[in-house]
């Protein structure tokens, strides 16, 4: 059964995305500056893009270097931004480090502290900027879960019709009710299987 979405965003699992978590694993933090490169392969035409980046924790900061076609643009457009980095105190020691989102929407200055910024227009920028959603979200209940809920719903107007039956069987045939309620376990038992 495919999935059903009703009211479609854009999704953080579509956009490329650069994660603290994965700078972290990556060691980059280790030292005070570093740079290298980020890459992400296309899973529908196996393309591969990349962007360059540079790491200064001395100044507080992470440059991001890369090229883009935005919309139907038919040239490429080289783009650099630079993200503040800050950190906060861990509890037991050491520090966490986060991406002080730097866009600037509607005229107004973001600087949300985010672990991951998203790449959904020209610029990298956090999940509220661009209201993005996650497939989870935007997934309809009766997409996803619709077997359960068609069995939740059975089952309660199986009980509902049991307890109105008082005479199932006349004469040695089911009354009509009685049928109803054969047919309503068929289909529950089906749903089970």
């Amino acid at each position: 059964m495919g999935r059903f979405y009703w009211n479609k965003k854009t999704t953080v699992e579509e956009c490329k995305q650069i994660s603290v978590s994965k700078l972290k694993k990556w060691k980059c933090f280790k030292s005070n500056w570093r740079s290298g490169t980020i890459a992400w392969t296309n899973s529908y035409n196996g393309h591969e893009t990349s962007i360059n980046y540079t790491l200064d924790l001395i100044e507080g900061y992470i440059k991001l270097k890369y090229r883009i076609k935005v919309g139907s643009e038919e040239e490429w457009t080289d783009v650099e931004q630079r993200y503040p980095i800050v950190s906060t105190p861990c509890n037991y020691g050491n520090k966490r480090y986060w991406f002080e989102c730097s866009i600037y929407k509607g005229g107004i200055y973001c600087g949300r502290r985010v672990g991951k910024l998203y790449l959904a227009g020209k610029f990298f920028a956090c999940r509220h900027c661009y209201k993005l959603s996650y497939d989870s979200r935007n997934e309809s209940r009766s997409g996803k879960y619709s077997a359960l809920f068609r069995a939740i719903k059975l089952e309660a107007e199986y009980f509902k019709l049991k307890e109105q039956i008082k005479i199932p069987y006349r004469n040695g045939k089911p009354t009509k009710k009685q049928l109803k309620l054969i047919k309503k376990f068929i289909a529950l038992n089906e749903i089970s299987v």
